[in-house]
């Protein structure tokens, strides 16, 4: 098995610091930013020179959420629309989502964007989180048949009980999964998150009947893919095999799966996988640019 704290990061021209400061900024850090909230993040910036320095250029980012109410209680809708256009490189939001009941509120929402013919989306991104599961699917499926070309980052999370076999086959996870990345055909960034794992060697079993008679679509912008769980190890390689591209792939993070010597990402910028040690030149070869790789190493 993987050895955790066996872990190399990696980063080119990267700079020796005393990594006993516990406000020096490492991986371990970085990680723990990412989980908080803007009030959270300002209090940080006021703790240390350093993570002032270190967040300081992320502030007009993180401080968009505390703004965007009082952005909404001001301004009209036609105005509102046009705020996407200051936020669109801002990946790492929640994006849009909609609370149960997740059918109305969808309807309700595409009432409002009627006469809409741009893109509504604040930051193009979108929150995939299942309620239930057939009311869920069926409301995010009329949304993204309309608007899901403008949608640029994803993130798609659901517990691994919805991973069991309904009555029909195109109600199945795999199947809601494929049509859902058919009808986002300009992703630049997928997480794909699943919670748990009772369901999962019923659902690896029957996977690989599904492959041979459907075809996952090719995400010729993708950029960046995300799997910050173990396990489901077919699925996730069949997504990085089949519909990333080869020459757009830059960032791939598969936490505790396994890198595959099938591979070729040659434009590859940062990685997080489980390796051998022996497979380390394969991987530098397959991907000569590599700037940053937090690697855990099979013993």
């Amino acid at each position: 098995m993987a050895n955790k704290q066996d872990v190399k990061y990696l980063k080119a021209g990267d700079e020796k610091h005393d990594t006993m400061n516990p406000f020096h900024i490492d991986i371990v850090n970085e990680k723990i930013f990412s989980y908080l909230s803007a009030p959270d993040l300002q209090s940080c910036m006021r703790t240390t020179p350093t993570w002032e320095t270190y967040l300081k250029p992320t502030r007009k980012l993180f401080l968009f959420e505390m703004v965007l109410p009082f952005l909404l209680k001001k301004i009209n809708k036609k105005e509102f629309l046009t705020c996407r256009l200051v936020c669109q490189n801002k990946p790492h939001d929640n994006g849009i989502q909609f609370e149960s009941p997740c059918k109305e509120n969808i309807q309700r929402f595409l009432k409002d964007m009627d006469s809409h013919r741009g893109n509504p989306l604040v930051g193009r991104k979108v929150m995939l989180m299942a309620y239930d599961v057939d009311e869920y699917w069926n409301g995010w499926r009329k949304l993204l048949e309309r608007f899901g070309k403008q949608v640029r980052y994803v993130h798609l999370q659901f517990d691994d009980h919805e991973l069991e076999p309904p009555a029909t086959e195109m109600d199945r996870i795999e199947a809601r999964l494929m049509n859902c990345l058919t009808l986002l055909p300009n992703l630049k960034y997928l997480c794909l998150d699943i919670t748990g794992d009772e369901q999962e060697e019923e659902f690896e079993e029957r996977l690989p009947e599904f492959l041979n008679h459907h075809t996952l679509p090719k995400l010729q912008l993708l950029e960046t893919f995300y799997f910050p769980n173990d396990g489901y190890n077919l699925l996730i390689n069949s997504i990085v095999k089949f519909c990333c591209s080869s020459e757009k792939m830059k960032r791939l993070y598969l936490d505790g799966l396994q890198y595959d010597l099938e591979y070729r990402f040659p434009n590859l910028e940062e990685i997080e996988c489980v390796i051998r040690r022996e497979e380390r030149e394969i991987l530098k070869e397959n991907s000569p640019f590599l700037k940053k790789a937090t690697l855990h190493y099979w013993r």
